[in-house]
């Protein structure tokens, strides 16, 4: 996932045609996307994991799954997460 590079290179691209415009790129300042790079380092460090909400360990059932089928094997976290904002939901 390359979602934070596309988005400095559609900028640059954009501010070469249009010399003198502003322009700035919004990143959801609650959710942690893992579709950007700064992002999913911080998602997929150890140390970081307390910053992050935790699936109830006690439920067996969760409103999200815990874990992507479409990865083999199926990629699963600790952290809860939702899939509502995910390229291409629900179809992979």
């Amino acid at each position: 996932m390359d979602c934070e590079e596309r988005l400095v290179t559609q900028v640059e691209l954009a501010a070469a045609a249009s010399p003198g415009q502003r322009f700035w790129v919004y990143r959801n300042a609650i959710k942690a996307l893992p579709y950007y790079t700064s992002v999913r380092k911080i998602l997929e460090s150890p140390a970081h994991a307390p910053w992050f909400l935790s699936f109830d360990p006690g439920l067996n059932k969760t409103h999200q799954p815990r874990c992507d089928p479409l990865y083999s094997p199926p990629l699963c976290s600790k952290l809860y997460h939702d899939q509502s904002q995910g390229p291409n939901y629900p179809t992979g």
